[in-house]
């Protein structure tokens, strides 16, 4: 029986690989997870800065503007100033500390020069705090900065570095083992025989885990045995994640859901959606095992869809994603009888649906996510108002997930995912 989206997504959320912690520079830390929160050490700024070049005043000497100030220093980034006399305007430029107690800076385009030596006009008052980037602007000390579970992007990693922050602790990577079965795969690098096709699975599955965060320990190859399968799954204890590609249908070669059976707990076996409904998963104490159909974009739909929020949440971390209703700018002609992801390009006149949607065709163009076709939906016209998609890692996105300082499952699924019995 086909269960949906959303049960799976539960059952799912019932594996967890326990994940050690270990202390990495910033220069090693893009894309991993934090495991620890981070609070700020100092202000951010440290001092109230100028921010941008111009004179350092105390907003009320300008009450009387028009007016002109002696200038009495000057302050460049890196500098400080022991004070600042009396109704007097210090040279300033950007990012320097402001001298005390001067409380806004004049930008020197508003700024003129005085007929006195030595002085500037100013032709009107100037606001408190103008121009002025003031201590803890940014942060506070003890300020929280990120949550554990956080996927620590560049940007990221430059807030960090601008608090003083020289290493953060992080959990190691998740290890990754792949599993491609079907006898009528070959490497690109062999000629093809009749009834022969080039395998993708092995090829792109790999870098996906890469560009996920994760490390892939080996990918093996096996045909459609049922023994061959369960030995390829016995021998990879020592992993947190066996990915199986094909053999998962209903077909007289189509063993893994029997192997799973054999070496495995089974949590589910195919689940109501299109495409990717060919997919299952299993545990092994806290090993999980998923296995996608050996069709690329099936695969990739059931890996967005199932693989990718259980991969954040693994991590403390909530998937991050885009949602929104808009028209379909074609008619989609089939009925649908499970939840149907249909792939489509995001444009401000709404989804444009005309893109390929062949299984063996593996595509991410820009702007691309799903639109989503509740189950049991009739052929639907031009302008149809549907939820669109879009995690991230899809379109052209980075996956990115927010920490959430929980192993809790903190993804929200689209109500499209839940059939009407659960919602």
């Amino acid at each position: 029986m086909l269960i949906s989206i959303s049960e799976a997504l539960t059952r799912l959320n019932q594996v967890y690989p326990h994940l050690d912690v270990e202390s990495v520079p910033l220069a090693l830390a893009l894309g991993r997870t934090l495991a620890e929160s981070i609070t700020a050490p100092i202000d951010l700024p440290p001092f109230s800065r100028a921010a941008m070049d111009g004179y350092a005043v105390l907003s009320q000497d300008t009450l009387s503007a028009p007016l002109d100030l002696a200038v009495s220093g000057q302050v460049a980034a890196g500098q400080i100033m022991d004070g600042m006399p009396p109704h007097t305007a210090v040279r300033i430029f950007t990012g320097a500390c402001l001298p005390s107690p001067a409380d806004s800076v004049i930008e020197q385009e508003a700024a003129a020069k005085s007929s006195q030596a030595g002085h500037v006009h100013l032709a009107r008052p100037v606001a408190k705090g103008r121009n002025v980037m003031p201590k803890g602007h940014q942060y506070h000390r003890g300020d929280t900065v990120f949550l554990a579970g956080e996927r620590l992007q560049a940007s990221h990693l430059g807030t960090l570095a601008g608090l003083g922050v020289p290493s953060v602790r992080v959990y190691r990577k998740l290890r990754v083992a792949i599993v491609q079965t079907g006898n009528e795969l070959r490497s690109s690098e062999a000629a093809l025989d009749p009834g022969m096709i080039y395998e993708v699975q092995a090829v792109w599955l790999p870098h996906l885990i890469s560009e996920w965060g994760g490390t892939v320990t080996e990918v093996l190859r096996v045909g459609d045995e049922l023994g061959a399968i369960c030995q390829a799954l016995e021998n990879l204890a020592e992993v947190d994640l066996i990915i199986t590609t094909g053999g998962i249908s209903v077909g007289d070669f189509d063993f893994v859901g029997q192997a799973l059976q054999e070496v495995a707990d089974p949590l589910f076996f195919r689940v109501a959606m299109h495409p990717g409904r060919a997919v299952a998963a299993a545990r092994r104490g806290d090993q999980l095992i998923l296995s996608l159909s050996g069709n690329p974009s099936a695969a990739f739909a059931s890996w967005t869809a199932l693989a990718s929020p259980w991969w954040a949440a693994a991590q403390q971390g909530r998937l991050l994603d885009q949602r929104g209703r808009y028209p379909l700018l074609q008619a989609y002609p089939k009925s649908t009888r499970e939840t149907r992801l249909l792939r489509v390009l995001w444009t401000p006149q709404g989804l444009d649906a005309n893109l390929s949607h062949s299984v063996d065709v593996l595509s991410d163009p820009w702007n691309s996510g799903y639109a989503l076709i509740p189950q049991g939906s009739s052929a639907l016209g031009q302008g149809t108002i549907l939820t669109y998609w879009q995690p991230a890692g899809l379109g052209g996105t980075a996956p990115r997930w927010q920490g959430t300082a929980s192993h809790v499952f903190a993804f929200d699924p689209p109500a499209e995912f839940r059939e009407a019995r659960d919602r």
